[in-house]
């Protein structure tokens, strides 16, 4: 296209800090919602309606910035994930790998507790899609490939190189889990205006799949060209709204303890770890990536 890749934009350098200037407001609207404007026993917002459109105007106009620069920014043309020896980057991907293996051995326990949740004469297919077994069951199986990839993906950063190339279909394990997540979601019968915290996975959920798929093609070597742009103009924006719903649930929970929080919509360890994980990835690319171009 006449813009991808082609202008010098200044704002290229400033993601980050945009990032967190962002982030912050973000997650202040969402602690104050998530204290006062949510229902613990259902989940649904009881007010606080100029909050939640200032968070949706926020949470939208960063995203079409990120997504802007990144997709037009020349500088995007030089991402790659070569990977130089990099201590950082291999300790957030150990926790990451150890993310995924604590949520493979919750969705597998929980996609049993769910046996049984759907009314009788149902069939058996729809039962178990309604009730999550199914779903739950293939999050735990991709979670558990996601985590043996992200292993792999540390052994690169520690040892400075790209061996973590070789292993492509792996490498479409985070989408897969993510993927099922959606589905176990979508298929929940309720309301996703009055619930906010559904409505915001939802979208969580959505960007983790391009996000991973964009990640899987440029670690595979497989159409980069039109995945570049997305690690960052995608990437930013999961790392944005994962933070700014988990955050305020951790604040929740070790002020009013896990048992106040709506039990449906947790804190959730994985989708945290990937945030970080998001953002040290972007501080490495537009610290390092782009120092050839700026060259």
């Amino acid at each position: 296209m006449k813009f991808k890749e082609k202008k010098d934009i200044s704002f290229y350098g400033k993601m980050i800090l945009i990032f967190f200037l962002c982030c912050s407001v973000t997650i202040i609207i969402r602690t104050v919602q998530t204290f006062l404007y949510i229902d613990r026993e259902t989940g649904f917002s009881t007010g606080g309606t100029a909050l939640s459109v200032m968070l949706c105007l926020l949470i939208v106009g960063s995203t079409l910035f990120f997504m802007a620069v990144a997709f037009s920014s020349k500088k995007t043309a030089n991402i790659s994930l070569d990977i130089e020896k990099n201590s950082l980057m291999s300790v957030i991907s150990v926790m990451l790998s150890l993310s995924f293996i604590y949520d493979s051995m919750s969705a597998f326990l929980s996609s049993f507790d769910s046996v049984g949740n759907v009314p009788y004469g149902v069939p058996v297919f729809q039962s178990m899609m309604l009730s999550g077994t199914i779903p739950k069951f293939f999050q735990s199986v991709f979670a558990l490939l996601s985590a043996v990839y992200f292993i792999f993906f540390a052994k690169a950063a520690i040892k400075g190189n790209n061996a973590f190339n070789k292993h492509k279909i792996l490498a479409v394990s985070p989408v897969c889990w993510a993927g099922f997540r959606l589905i176990h979601r979508f298929v929940e019968q309720i309301s996703y205006i009055r619930v906010s915290e559904l409505l915001y996975e939802l979208v969580l959920l959505a960007f983790l799949v391009m996000f991973f798929m964009a990640f899987a093609q440029l670690s595979s070597g497989v159409y980069i060209k039109n995945a570049r742009w997305r690690i960052l103009g995608l990437g930013l924006p999961t790392a944005l709204i994962s933070l700014t719903l988990n955050i305020p649930r951790l604040i929740y929970v070790l002020s009013a303890g896990a048992d106040e929080l709506y039990g449906k919509y947790p804190f959730k360890v994985c989708d945290f770890v990937i945030a970080l994980f998001i953002v040290v990835l972007a501080v490495n690319i537009i610290g390092e990536k782009t120092k050839a171009v700026e060259a």
